[in-house]
């Protein structure tokens, strides 16, 4: 199957999904405008292996990001960089040459498969070509997965990251500030960034440090701020972000009223001119009303929890026990678990099925 175009009609994730979709084995060639917008994407069998950056040699890249994460030093890079440059090198001939485990490598791979595929989500301009090959890896460092689900994480995380209103320097410092009160209440993936802050790092060496993508690490820190189990320092004095005034207050309830009702209004034009229109019945015209916008919403909203449900059992081999499980789990966030106006989804898990019900529509 031979595959290329260029990026606008359709959009690097759309190309993946079409491409999983019919389950190919290859390597999808993505090139946007800038030198450092080159990936490759490993697909077998229609499962997502990996995205990597290709501005120089994979091995070099990683051996770099293992300097920076104080795992290997200066002259061993340039050993391996000296050795990859005379003889074609893999991920696996840095474990067999230097002492890094093979989580190191796992983790590793994983963020630049993240920080990859974040990055592609924001490609407007460039151009794709996809090569079937066969595709070899070491399953010990590389485990395929679900594309849907990864695609999924990635959109989810893309989002969240936009939303982030903490602007980040060089200079901001992170400390501790009750380590041990609350570390139950926080993932496992959580503690290992706040294992790493002693109060002399900046984001971007914790970043480092990690071996996590940068925008999962930016989550992180931010979700240990509102829980306020580190505080930002900005040259030795504690940084605090400025309280919003009543007039952006103002301004952005405005922004988010006018959003809300030129979505309805979107949405009611889409049904009411749509061939499948169910504000119509056998070519008569019938009202258009509060109960039916919200029934149309509702049925959206329960497709995309269902997916998610789906999407679960794919990841974990079972459905969830409740729905809350999909938040602790990242899959959906809370907004997505309640109907419009806080209504909640009644949702019971049998043995190999589950039963899902919207609440029940009022009109106002």
């Amino acid at each position: 199957m031979v595959l290329k175009g260029s990026l606008g009609t359709f959009d690097i994730i759309s190309v993946i999904q079409m491409l999983t979709s019919q389950q190919a084995t290859g390597i999808l060639h993505v090139k946007g405008l800038k030198k450092d917008q080159y990936f490759d994407v490993y697909l077998d069998n229609g499962m997502f292996v990996k995205a990597i950056p290709m501005q120089k040699p994979f091995i070099i890249y990683l051996a770099e990001r293992l300097q920076k994460a104080a795992i290997l030093d200066v002259r061993q890079v340039k050993v391996l960089s000296r050795e990859a440059k005379r003889a074609g090198l893999s991920e696996a001939d840095i474990l067999k040459r230097f002492p890094v485990t093979v989580s190191d490598i796992f983790n590793l791979i994983r963020s630049v498969s993240s920080e990859s595929l974040h990055i592609m989500h924001h490609l407007k301009k460039g151009s794709y070509e996809f090569e079937p090959t066969k595709i070899e890896y070491d399953p010990s460092i590389v485990e395929p997965i679900n594309a849907e689900f990864i695609l999924m994480e990635s959109a989810r995380i893309v989002d969240e990251v936009a939303q982030i209103k903490w602007n980040y320097t060089d200079d901001m410092v992170f400390k501790r500030t009750h380590p041990e009160s609350k570390e139950h209440e926080i993932k496992t993936q959580d503690n290992a960034v706040l294992s790493i802050i002693d109060g002399k790092k900046t984001a971007i060496e914790i970043y480092y440090m990690s071996l996590l993508s940068k925008n999962e690490v930016l989550l992180i820190l931010t979700n240990l701020l509102q829980k306020g189990m580190v505080s930002i320092y900005l040259k030795g004095k504690e940084f605090k972000a400025a309280k919003p005034s009543i007039f952006s207050k103002f301004v952005l309830a405005a922004k988010a009223v006018l959003t809300f009702i030129i979505n309805v209004i979107i949405i009611v034009m889409i049904l009411y001119y749509s061939k499948v229109n169910p504000f119509r019945s056998n070519g008569y015209t019938v009202n258009i009303t509060y109960s039916n916008i919200l029934q149309y919403i509702g049925n959206y909203q329960k497709l995309r929890i269902e997916n998610a449900i789906d999407m679960y059992k794919i990841e974990f081999g079972r459905y969830p026990d409740s729905l809350e499980v999909l938040l602790t789990t990242h899959i959906l966030k809370a907004d997505d678990l309640t109907f419009p106006y806080g209504s909640e989804y009644y949702y019971s898990k049998g043995h190999d099925n589950y039963i899902l019900l919207e609440p029940k529509y009022t009109a106002r």
